[in-house]
């Protein structure tokens, strides 16, 4: 099963994901306990043959570029199809026993997140379980994702403009999103370009028909109709999103695993048939992609470092300014002062002299 949970700027999604009561976390701490439980009492009751296996994995994906999220030393990653589906090659897969043990896992993703590249990335939390019974002769594999979105205030505005100011790559995954819920058709002769982002991809099985359960939380904001408006035509494109969600039938989600591994396989094998052009084409493009992406990235830092210089050099002038301000008070300051020294002085010759005079005066009369 799929939760996207999607929304604008102030929407609350933060809110909403985060903290030891967030949707992150109850996910994995409830379904955690569950099977905890479900092994006990299986034990308690006599039945040992009961095992399961719970793994998870969190990720920040910006653009195409994926951070991992349960360690601080992470590696190249990048997204393959497998046979079980899309998975995210690179990205540490982690394990427990316990409920507590998943739950520090969660709160070291949260912490390692990129808090100011938050808004414009997505973040995946994978929880895939692993259930059998050796004595009853049974297995069950089911998966878990938990995907909370860039914001998609993006979405009331001109794609094309969004591109020039953000990048290429910043906002791609939301609006190929809308456009594959919009020209989304039941048809099984419809095409389905879901490789267009990597969010896309990763959500495939919910544009395909896959066997999943799909659910999408909307998050609006007061005081945007514009982008109200655009979220809430994403949902009505949304409900008419088919899936074929089919539970607890090994035999179908191994049906299914052969048909991917199958289809993989004739792809390799067509790729290998391809001229040596093609692969050169290829690399090419791989390459270009590579340097377009550092150069976004140097834009970015030149620009954060222009703006800091942009803002010492406003404080500076400011404090200049100021400076200059105190200095022309004080020498009005200090001409006041000096006036008034003048104006002193001058009363006090003027006193003596009249005292030489008076002193001249008693002389004479004593004479």
């Amino acid at each position: 099963s799929i939760l996207l949970v999607a929304g604008v700027t102030g929407g609350g999604q933060a809110d909403l994901m985060d903290g030891a009561e967030g949707l992150a976390a109850a996910a994995v701490w409830q379904l955690a306990q569950e099977l905890h439980e479900r092994q006990a009492n299986h034990r308690t009751n006599g039945a040992v043959g009961y095992t399961y296996h719970m793994r998870l994995q969190a990720f920040q994906l910006s653009g195409d570029a994926i951070l991992d999220l349960l360690t601080d030393s992470p590696e190249a990653a990048r997204l393959m199809e497998r046979s079980i589906g899309v998975v995210a090659e690179g990205v540490r897969t982690a394990s427990a026993t316990s409920a507590d043990e998943f739950m520090k896992y969660v709160e070291g993703a949260q912490r390692r997140r990129d808090p100011a590249n938050r808004p414009q990335s997505s973040t995946f939390y994978i929880i895939e379980v692993t259930q059998a019974d050796y004595y009853e002769g049974w297995g069950l594999h089911g998966r878990f994702v938990l995907v909370e979105s860039a914001v998609m205030d993006c979405l009331s505005e001109d794609k094309g403009l969004v591109a020039v100011r953000e990048g290429y790559d910043r906002y791609r995954g939301v609006y190929h999103l809308r456009s594959l819920a919009k020209s989304w058709s039941a048809s099984p002769d419809s095409e389905v370009g879901v490789n267009g982002s990597s969010l896309t991809w990763l959500l495939r099985e919910v544009f395909t028909g896959g066997s999943v359960e799909a659910h999408v939380l909307f998050c609006l904001g007061q005081g945007k109709p514009p982008v109200s408006i655009a979220l809430m035509e994403l949902m009505e494109d949304f409900g008419k999103v088919q899936t074929n969600p089919v539970t607890q039938d090994h035999r179908v989600a191994g049906w299914a695993r052969a048909m991917r591994a199958e289809r993989i396989s004739l792809k390799q094998a067509a790729d290998r048939g391809g001229s040596a052009v093609d692969k050169d084409t290829r690399s090419l493009i791989l390459e270009l992609e590579k340097r377009l992406a550092t150069a976004e990235r140097a834009k970015e830092e030149a620009q954060r470092v222009a703006d800091a210089r942009s803002e010492r050099a406003h404080t500076f002038q400011d404090k200049y300014v100021n400076a200059l301000e105190n200095q022309e008070s004080m020498n009005e300051r200090l001409i006041e002062t000096e006036e008034e020294h003048l104006k002193a002085m001058q009363a006090l010759v003027e006193a003596q002299m009249e005292a030489s005079e008076i002193k001249d005066e008693c002389s004479e009369m004593q004479y």
